[in-house]
């Protein structure tokens, strides 16, 4: 990095098997492919060499050897490995890989239909000589797998060989692990995470709001894939918290905007001034309020607003009956947050919270705001302990 800053996630140092960030490149040529690795070689870890794009490329072994010495894994995409199979030559791609010096492999059944056994036995089979990736999920749109289904399929295919196995959503970012608008399929994202390591699997997510959904989800170092060669920085600073849709995400509670008194001339600062107090611009300190004084609110039937600011794959685990706005949209949902009572805003533990109401009070002159103390798990342990807590 060319600079310092602090609560900036740690990244995986490459090579690494975690945080890996996989490169779409669908016929780049060999400057761009130049480019690419000078402006962020540091960030890439695999590029896939698109579909079957490597048939009409003419840069093919130039760019694997250009991609291979900045240390990137490279492959063909699994529509060619589908192209070569149903032809019936698969000992022709084989000695495809060896001819360009490819040392993986990816082991997909999107356009073709063969058996799941005969699928493994190909990773297996390609294991033995490759780095293999096998892709999971059905490219038609309308098409869904039940999710033990997904998790038996790719832990089996884990156990035949594969170093990762990869969660469909095709370039487009709207089948497999997404619906039909590019949002996830939560339910069935957190059931596979719950039977397969997070580590052992790269997510298509194309679009940005994907990419942001799970670096909130996972953590900077979530692998990703199918990213635009232009998109490899702007996906480097989500994963760091330097772009506003994950701008609060990696701040420490302790980490928010703090007063500090302007020295006069020939002064020193005022230490006490610097402590680390959540204020506001006008050096008013934040409002809170407890989770009993919360329930005594609400029983008292003065009139109130909960919105809860944390995803929506948490609201799902447990919520209060909160109106449900993502921390990244609140500032483009001013609209929704009243001016004319008291709201009260909560996330898991109060930090993000705490943050967004510095943001409302400090830009947008919110004075009604109340950050919940402990957000929903205070709310667990000293009001409703039927509330799940995560």
């Amino acid at each position: 990095m060319n600079f310092h800053l602090t609560d900036i996630p740690e990244r995986d140092k490459k090579p690494r098997e975690n945080g890996l960030t996989m490169v779409m490149d669908k016929g780049l040529s060999t400057r761009q492919a130049e480019d690419l690795i000078e402006t962020c070689g540091e960030l890439v870890d695999i590029v896939k060499l698109g579909f079957g794009t490597s048939l009409v490329s003419s840069n093919i072994a130039e760019k694997v050897k250009l991609y291979r010495r900045a240390g990137f894994k490279v492959y063909f995409g699994g529509t060619l490995f589908e192209a070569f199979l149903v032809r019936g030559m698969f000992d022709e791609y084989c000695r495809l890989l060896d001819k360009y010096k490819v040392d993986c492999a990816e082991v997909s059944d999107g356009s073709i239909t063969i058996s799941h056994d005969l699928k493994c036995e190909y990773i297996s089979l390609l294991s033995k000589n490759y780095t293999v990736l096998s892709e999971v999920g059905s490219k038609e749109a309308g098409i869904i797998i039940h999710p033990n289904k997904w998790i038996k399929m790719m832990q089996t295919e884990l156990d035949a060989g594969s170093w990762k196995v990869i969660a469909e959503a095709r370039e487009s970012g709207n089948v497999g692990i997404y619906r039909p608008s590019g949002k996830a399929h939560v339910a069935l994202v957190n059931k596979i995470l719950n039977k397969i390591p997070g580590e052992k699997i790269l997510w298509e997510a194309p679009q940005k709001s994907q990419q942001v959904w799970f670096i909130k989800l996972l953590g900077a170092n979530v692998n990703l894939g199918n990213i635009a060669p232009e998109e490899v920085i702007p996906l480097e600073t989500l994963r760091l918290g330097v772009r506003g849709d994950t701008f609060f995400q990696f701040l420490q509670q302790d980490s928010t905007p703090i007063k500090v008194e302007k020295p006069q001339m020939g002064e020193k600062p005022n230490k006490k001034a610097q402590k680390n107090e959540k204020v506001t611009k006008n050096g008013t300190k934040m409002k809170e309020i407890t989770a009993k004084n919360f329930k005594k609110l609400v029983d008292s039937g003065e009139p109130y607003q909960l919105i809860d600011v944390r995803e929506e794959y948490e609201y799902e685990i447990s919520n209060i009956g909160g109106e449900l706005i993502p921390m990244g949209e609140v500032l483009y949902n001013l609209d929704k947050v009243a001016r004319d009572k008291k709201v009260i805003v909560h996330c898991r533990s109060g930090a993000r919270s705490a943050n967004i109401i510095q943001a409302l009070e400090d830009r947008h002159g919110f004075e009604n705001l109340y950050n919940l103390k402990g957000g929903i798990l205070a709310y667990a342990d000293e009001v409703d302990q039927t509330v799940a807590k995560y």
